[in-house]
């Protein structure tokens, strides 16, 4: 939870550090809808969380009085919204109690501000977090926690019709205030910049009216008698006289003689203070280039009063440079507060190394007074050539002020004008029209709630009218409800109302008719347990005599079980003088038909005395405990004996018996032969036995099966009875028949499908090649360790270490293939690499390359040939330099 506020507090710092402003010192801080949502949902502790992190990125903007004030108001607004307060009345009492009081004391008292900002900043506060309230109510109902209290309908109309009806007036306040500041700065900016350049031209037109003067006196002393100093200071006197900004006017000649000055003094020395003429740079310049020269501010000590000379060369006779004529301007001649537009701007002249040349108003300023570290030179330097810009300063009486200052610079002197005004006194006029807008939207604000109520009223009391009447209903259905609404009620409403009268009448009478039922049902339920008792009886007594049948049953079955094991015993013993005596007549001279006749003779008494070894391994073979051979031999010899066993039966009902064998299927296989031909034989004479005419065919065909092995698929088809789809499941259970007919017209047992049933479903690899591979391997002098499938195989290998690997292909659980690879993933990162050989049914030449790109570093065919199965192991294990003799393997099937 902690987590979630903090996000909170950070998302609403975000949405502060947005400056949204509607004037220069007036921020909205609508972050508070995040922070005053978390503190609705998690609590006024969680709420002060989130609010301090949300405000810390604008505590310098709100200062450390507003930066309580809102964290104040996420503790108060949660703590009385968990009393049962709407969070917008809320906002009402904290302000009106604790907010407003606070601000007018901190801005009016206590920061003096000025007025209107000051009751702007009062007024936008309560008004900003009156709006953020309503915000925040409306996020957490759009994601409302799984615990949280249900609004009511009036509270959730109420809240509807505030934020439509003060949302927009707010966004409409914020927009025109907005337009109406920039627009009001821009005027007021081209105002100053205006009135900046009338100023830099007034300081040109002096400086260049008096520059003018002088040069024209330098122009005609070249046609004076300069010696007569007397002459010379009358015609001094009319030109001062003509100029009376200027100081002096003084007439220099070289190297730095005084010829003349107007007014005029008795000592010369006086005229420029302490030092010489000639050593000053505006005269050095003038003599120098022959041309006017305008001096930087210089402090006149004689008259006590800055003033900047203007100086002229004049020539002798011969055209030469003879000295220079020199105007003292006072700086009174910048004086411009009479102009139109300047009453109410404080003007500053700087010269080119930032000292006061001249300075309106009660400003503070001196002439000659440096301005370098100021705020406006500052200002000036960060305002990179704009014409106005804003910089905070102190005014008069010490405080600060932010004003707007517009610049100019003459391109004669170098100087800088820098006329600035108030930015209240800019704003005046839109803090006053905000400051009325704010206190209009309060004001419906307030009256948008009390509204809201009251129009809420008619809607929502006829609702909680037939609210209560439902309550009432649900706790007693048998009584009859007439509920009423008043007249001014919507007419939705009052149809809903009058609805539910109609239905809970009819509801009552239903439900009355249904407790009637309901009590009909109740004795119909005491009759059925009477009759529940007596069933239980019945099911209880012909439940103990199904466990009897059962015990009965099963003692049958055992009895059966040893009576064909008995009988499968007393008739192998004359099967076996047959077949005995049949081989000693092989050697008794027959004929070659009589050894034909004897060699089927032979091959059915074998075949007889298979059928009777089943019969007596049924037993074993309900068990599971039938163990299958596995030995080399083949399909078509296989199939050659049924055939020929099978041709007898076929022509006594003249029926024409034929076999196929694909040519995909090898010549030799591993199996148990004994068990395929007596599963074929079964089935062949079955089809004879069920076919009155036509013929029977067994089919031996490629099928698929999983690698490594060899799929074959043996299917026989006859032109008999058929069987029907809903008797094939049964015939393969034991002593079963399609149905009675067919052992009283065909005879049989039944028992024959079962067999082949048991005996296919034992037919995968089984445990010979353990047992012989082991053998072989412990006579070796080796440990082998056994693992019955694939997944064991993986298993072993991680908990201790081998030498090598015989690793079986087809193994339940996982197959060889997928052993080999696990084996190879746990060996990723380690330098040693096990030997693994394949053990594999398949020679062909694919299934190869199969288990060399799983990981496998030999192959080997079965049968297994122990010769070749060393070989292989010592060439595997000289690859990779280990010893044979003494290391451990392991092989798994």
């Amino acid at each position: 939870m902690l987590v979630l506020c903090a996000a909170a507090g950070g998302l609403g710092a975000i949405i502060n550090f947005t400056n949204v402003s509607i004037l220069p010192d007036v921020r909205l801080f609508f972050g508070g809808i995040v922070y005053l949502a978390a503190s609705l949902r998690f609590g006024p502790y969680y709420g002060a969380v989130a609010a301090l992190l949300g405000c810390l990125p604008v505590s310098a903007a709100l200062g450390p009085f507003g930066f309580a004030i809102l964290v104040g108001e996420a503790i108060a607004i949660s703590s009385m919204t968990r009393r049962g307060m709407q969070p917008a009345l809320a906002e009402v009492v904290y302000w009106a109690l604790a907010g407003v009081p606070l601000s007018i004391f901190v801005y009016v008292w206590r920061l003096h501000y000025a007025s209107p900002i000051c009751w702007v900043l009062i007024v936008t506060y309560p008004l900003n977090g009156f709006l953020n309230a309503i915000l925040a109510q409306f996020l957490n109902s759009l994601l409302p926690a799984k615990d949280a209290p249900r609004l009511t309908l009036r509270a959730h109309l109420s809240q509807r019709f505030v934020l439509v009806a003060t949302i927009p007036l707010m966004i409409l306040t914020i927009a025109t205030g907005r337009l109406y500041v920039t627009r009001q700065a821009s005027d007021a900016r081209q105002r100053m910049e205006e009135a900046a350049g009338r100023v830099r031209d007034d300081i040109d037109s002096v400086v260049l009216r008096h520059q003018s003067g002088v040069t024209a006196l330098g122009g005609v002393l070249s046609a004076i008698d300069t010696r007569n100093r007397a002459s010379l200071e009358q015609r001094l006197a009319l030109v001062h006289n003509a100029y009376p900004d200027l100081q002096s006017l003084t007439v220099i000649g070289r190297p730095g003689t005084v010829l003349g000055t107007s007014p005029q003094v008795s000592d010369d020395s006086t005229i420029f203070g302490m030092g010489r003429i000639q050593d000053r740079e505006y005269y050095r310049r003038t003599v120098s280039t022959g041309k006017p020269v305008i001096s930087g501010v210089t402090w006149d000590r004689f008259h006590g009063e800055p003033v900047i000379y203007v100086t002229a060369p004049w020539s002798a006779a011969d055209g030469r440079v003879a000295g220079a004529v020199v105007g003292a301007l006072r700086i009174s001649a910048f004086h411009f507060a009479h102009h139109q537009g300047l009453k109410d701007l404080a003007g500053i002249i700087v010269d080119e190394v930032g000292q006061v040349v001249h300075a309106t108003g009660e400003q503070g300023y001196t002439p000659l007074q440096s301005l370098q570290d100021s705020p406006i030179l500052q200002a000036a330097g960060d305002a990179r050539g704009l014409a106005t810009f804003q910089i905070d300063d102190t005014d008069a009486s010490g405080s600060r002020i932010r004003y707007l200052v517009a610049s100019d610079t003459s391109t004669l002197t170098g100087w800088r004008v820098f006329l600035k005004e108030a930015a209240a006194e800019v704003f005046l006029q839109t803090e006053v029209s905000y400051l009325m807008a704010s206190l209009c939207l309060l004001a419906v604000f307030t009256l948008s709630l009390v509204l809201a109520r009251i129009l809420s009223f008619s809607v929502t009391r006829p609702l909680e009218t037939l609210l209560t009447a439902f309550q009432r209903f649900s706790k007693d259905s048998s009584r009859s409800m007439d509920v009423s609404v008043r007249p001014d009620a919507p007419h939705e409403v009052a149809a809903v109302v009058s609805d539910f009268t109609r239905v809970a009448g009819r509801l009552s009478e239903s439900y009355t008719q249904l407790q009637s039922a309901l009590a009909d049902r109740e004795q119909l339920n005491e009759e059925l347990k009477t009759v529940m008792a007596g069933l239980d009886r019945k099911v209880a007594e012909r439940t103990a005599e199904l466990h009897t049948a059962k015990a009965r049953a099963e003692q049958a079955n055992r009895a059966k079980s040893e009576f064909l094991a008995n009988m499968s015993h007393e008739i192998r013993t004359p099967i076996n003088g047959v077949l005995g005596m049949l081989h000693l007549m092989k050697d008794s001279g027959l004929t070659t038909q009589q050894a034909e006749d004897l060699k089927i003779a032979t091959t059915s008494a074998e075949t007889l005395l298979a059928v009777i070894n089943d019969i007596l391994d049924f037993s074993k073979v309900e068990a599971g405990r039938v163990d299958l051979e596995q030995a080399q031999f083949s399909i078509r010899d296989c199939t050659h004996n049924v055939m020929s066993i099978m041709d007898l039966p076929a022509r006594a009902k003249d029926l024409r018996l034929t076999c196929s064998v694909a040519d995909a299927i090898p010549q030799t296989l591993v199996g148990d032969r004994n068990r395929l031909q007596q599963v074929l034989l079964n089935l062949v004479s079955n089809a004879i036995k069920f076919t009155a005419s036509g013929s029977v065919h067994l089919s031996v065909a490629p099928a698929a099966a999983p690698s490594p092995g060899c799929g074959v698929a043996f299917s026989v088809s006859d032109t008999g009875i058929g069987i029907a789809p809903e008797q094939q499941a049964i015939i393969f259970e034991p002593f079963r028949q399609a149905d009675g007919s067919v052992n009283r017209k065909y005879g049989g047992t039944g028992l024959g499908l079962a067999i082949c049933s048991r005996l296919i479903q034992l037919m995968e690899d089984n445990r010979i090649n353990q047992v012989v591979v082991t053998r072989l391997l412990t006579k070796r002098g080796l440990r082998p360790v056994v693992a019955n499938n694939g997944l064991e195989a993986v298993a072993l290998v991680q908990q201790q270490p081998f030498d090598l690997v015989l690793m079986d292909m087809q193994m339940p659980e996982m197959d060889g293939l997928e052993a080999t690879r696990q084996i190879r993933m746990l060996e990723r990162g380690s330098s040693r690499r096990l030997p693994v050989i394949a053990l594999t049914a398949n020679a062909m030449a694919d299934h190869r390359e199969q288990c060399l790109e799983a990981g496998m570093d030999g192959y080997l065919s079965k049968p297994i040939d122990p010769a070749a199965l060393f070989a292989e192991m010592e060439s595997v294990l000289r690859r990779f330099e280990q010893g044979a003799a003494t290391g451990a393997a392991t092989q798994a099937s």
